[in-house]
């Protein structure tokens, strides 16, 4: 009996060796696979949209983007990209995020939306992250969420709305640039603005870098000017200080540059149509922003 006892058990852990414990081990396998399988994926992604130390390269007529290794220290690290347009070329103009008509209605201002979507949609040459902003979620941000911009903005001569601190960054329909050095944004400023960007930090002014551009390491986004020689640059940094980032604009020619959101906010992108680099995401995008500023041009193709 005790035989047959242990032989009838024995048969039963082999029924559940066969249909039950089975079951359990595909179903850990698999939960154990997705992990692994969304690394790998998010990694393709990442190799796959890697841009790297490139020399200056003309991507789009009048539109050249640079990567540079940057000194690894207190002020500095990782990589540099920047792109800079040439508004003497004709075709090339600048981009600002319209309001969404929708948005409004329900009492905001604009939906948000990774960089690199924007930069498809609009058909742009290349563009960053733009201003600060506000959204109705609460803990995770997803693309079509609600917000409003924190800085003062302007869009084929819309006006967001008027933020008391915001130094503006504007192209008139001439695409001749100004900075008010003043806060808030004024009347006829608005006024004769076509394109707008608004921040709380005018880094560099006059060529002089501001005296309260401090050491604090971060991601970085910045657009910089040269009103004589009509280039505007939109830099993105992995890891960089206020005043580091205002140094290497200086190099690069600015004389007029702002800060807008940094942070995990840092984006660039590139079109699809670029020419001597691949297109699309360049460097963060890690979450839907309201606001891109950047650059149309036709391209070299």
């Amino acid at each position: 009996m005790r035989f047959l006892a242990r032989r009838q058990l024995s048969q039963s852990e082999l029924v559940i060796r066969k249909y039950g414990t089975s079951r359990t081990a595909r179903w850990a396998r698999r939960t154990l696979a997705l992990p692994v399988i969304f690394l790998a994926a998010a990694g393709g992604y990442l190799l796959w949209t890697y841009h790297g130390p490139t020399p200056t390269t003309e991507i789009y007529h009048g539109i050249f983007y640079c990567c540079e290794e940057l000194p690894n220290g207190p002020q500095s690290g990782g990589l540099v990209h920047w792109v800079r347009a040439d508004l003497n070329v004709p075709g090339v103009g600048i981009f600002v995020t319209s309001k969404d008509p929708e948005a409004i209605a329900r009492g905001w201002q604009y939906r948000l939306q990774f960089t690199m979507s924007a930069v498809a949609q609009q058909h742009l040459a290349a563009a960053v992250n733009g201003t600060m902003f506000a959204t109705d979620a609460m803990w995770f941000r997803w693309p079509g969420d609600l917000a409003r911009s924190s800085e003062t903005v302007v869009a084929d001569h819309v006006v967001s709305h008027v933020d008391p601190n915001s130094y503006l960054l504007w192209w008139d329909d001439g695409l001749v640039v100004h900075l008010q050095k003043q806060k808030p944004p004024s009347a006829e400023n608005l006024a004769a603005a076509k394109w707008a960007i608004g921040s709380q930090f005018p880094l560099i002014v006059d060529g002089v870098i501001n005296s309260w551009a401090g050491g604090d390491v971060d991601h970085r986004t910045l657009i910089g000017t040269d009103p004589v020689r009509r280039l505007v640059w939109i830099a993105a940094f992995d890891r960089s200080s206020d005043k580091f980032a205002g140094e290497y604009l200086l190099k690069l020619g600015a004389t007029l540059a702002v800060t807008v959101d940094g942070g995990i906010s840092t984006a660039m992108a590139i079109g699809s149509d670029a020419t001597g680099v691949s297109g699309g995401r360049v460097v963060g995008d890690f979450r839907p922003v309201a606001t891109q500023f950047g650059f149309r041009a036709l391209p070299l193709k």
